[in-house]
């Protein structure tokens, strides 16, 4: 049974908004926090005002050597229906306890049990789920203690030995625990690292980090590997004095598929293959002329960002992951996130900066969490579900509530007039229609679900199974 649909955009839409808005706007911010979620797409399209970037730095890439991989350009209007990729939509709840209280998923692994091993940096907590989200345990605790860390920095799953790593900046130490939350051993570094992965059994593959006062620091390689002593041997991509601003990661430097690790630097349209014999590219992203000038990295970063601000076309890879039907990635276009999928056997694609949750449960989100077992794992607040549950709790059931639903949400349009005002109403209308062309119904069943994920203390992990 289809099911009715949610629009819903990364929280960062509603921090940057927010740290816009002017003194005048507090009364409609109080406001626009309570409807979330047509704030939120209103805000996706308000940004698409700004000049447009024609990149002629088209890099040479010798296609015999590496997969070259088109980026679509994107207009930062795309609205993708999760029909079109996803065959099933399953929910997991994480529990919640006085010890398994989670602020924000920064980074999900699943385990070789079918675990979910949560990171939340924000909270430096590390926690273990069962796959029915059921907390079983947490990995190590905050400390001074021998066996501790005084902050968990960096978290990384081994699924050669089913042990967790945990990188403490302050200590400059590396800890392994088992899955149970047993500590194993440690080891300390003598330099802070950014990043890191599991490369095999018996080594790391860390992301450095210089920070752009580099003359202070022994800098030599952005890339190391360690082994399970500290000791490093081996080491890849020497460092560039000329972007130096431009060494803190991405998030999503490192991603695993098929038994390789892959890694991806900052801004770079690369993505190489890393092993510890060697580094080599496999991928290239090209974004054409939405791509961003490789000479613009060599220099201030604050003139960079003033760039990006600028052109509100130029396009980025902040995230790439693969699976055995598409690769998957997370685009930044105009300070916005877009999912982009792109089938490999035929190269078509879809881009979503908003889904349309036209199979199960209502919600859809951007913010991907994990890709394992050709399935995406994204991460959903409670409060998502209680904008979405207030929409649709007296909606009829088992019947076509498209339009009506689509009416709850943009109610509270007038209330949007500071961003309505920049020209996007023809914008809107047209997510509008494209929202109503869905025939979407709910069921009571569904109903009950986003009252109680509404209820949940902790996030739920959506959990979306690509189609073949």
């Amino acid at each position: 049974m289809k099911s009715v649909v949610v629009i819903y955009l990364l929280g960062l839409v509603v921090n940057f908004v927010m740290l816009n808005m002017n003194k005048e706007s507090l009364k409609t911010k109080t406001v626009a926090l309570k409807s979330a979620a047509v704030f939120m797409l209103l805000f996706c399209f308000s940004c698409q005002n700004g000049n447009v970037y024609n990149n002629q730095q088209i890099e040479d890439v010798d296609s015999s050597e590496v997969k070259i991989i088109s980026i679509p350009s994107l207009s930062g209007t795309e609205v993708g229906l999760f029909s079109d990729v996803y065959s099933s939509v399953n929910y997991i709840p994480l529990e919640s306890t006085p010890n398994s209280l989670v602020g924000e998923i920064s980074r999900l692994f699943i385990t070789k049990s079918g675990y979910f091993l949560v990171y939340d940096k924000n909270n430096s907590s590390i926690m273990v789920f069962d796959s029915e989200g059921k907390f079983r345990n947490l990995i190590g605790h905050c400390g001074h203690g021998p066996n501790e860390y005084i902050f968990a920095n960096e978290v990384a799953y081994n699924h050669y030995n089913d042990q967790v790593v945990v990188y403490d900046n302050a200590k400059k130490t590396i800890l392994n625990y088992d899955i149970n939350g047993n500590f194993l051993n440690k080891y300390q570094l003598d330099y802070h690292v950014r990043t890191f992965d599991v490369v095999d059994e018996s080594h790391i593959a860390v992301y450095m980090d210089y920070d752009a006062d580099f003359t202070n620091q022994n800098v030599d390689y952005n890339y190391k590997i360690i082994d399970n002593k500290g000791i490093e041997v081996k080491f890849y991509d020497p460092f560039n004095e000329d972007m130096s601003y431009f060494n803190a990661s991405c998030r999503g430097t490192f991603h695993h598929y098929s038994g390789s690790l892959y890694c991806q630097s900052p801004y770079s349209s690369f993505i190489s293959e890393i092993t510890s014999d060697d580094l080599v590219p496999r991928y290239y992203l090209s974004f054409g002329k939405d791509g961003i000038p490789q000479d613009w990295k060599k220099g201030d970063i604050h003139e960079f960002n003033d760039k990006i601000k600028k052109y509100s076309n130029l396009t980025f890879c902040e995230n790439f992951y693969e699976s055995k039907v598409y690769y998957v990635m997370n685009l930044v276009r105009n300070k916005m996130f877009c999912n982009l999928l792109i089938k490999k056997d035929k190269n078509t694609s879809t881009a979503a900066f908003t889904w349309i949750n036209d199979i199960n449960g209502l919600v859809a989100s951007t913010d991907i969490k994990s890709v394992s077992n050709d399935k995406i794992y994204y991460s959903i607040q409670n409060s998502t579900f209680q904008n979405v549950y207030k929409s649709a709790k007296d909606l009829p059931c088992n019947e076509d509530v498209s339009e009506r639903l689509a009416d709850n949400l943009f109610k509270d349009l007038s209330l949007f007039s500071f961003l309505v005002d920049r020209g996007v109403n023809e914008q809107i209308k047209m997510v509008k229609k494209k929202y109503n062309d869905v025939n979407l119904t709910i069921t009571e069943k569904e109903k009950e679900c986003l009252k109680t994920y509404a209820s949940n203390n902790n996030p739920v992990i959506q959990v979306c199974a690509l189609k073949n």
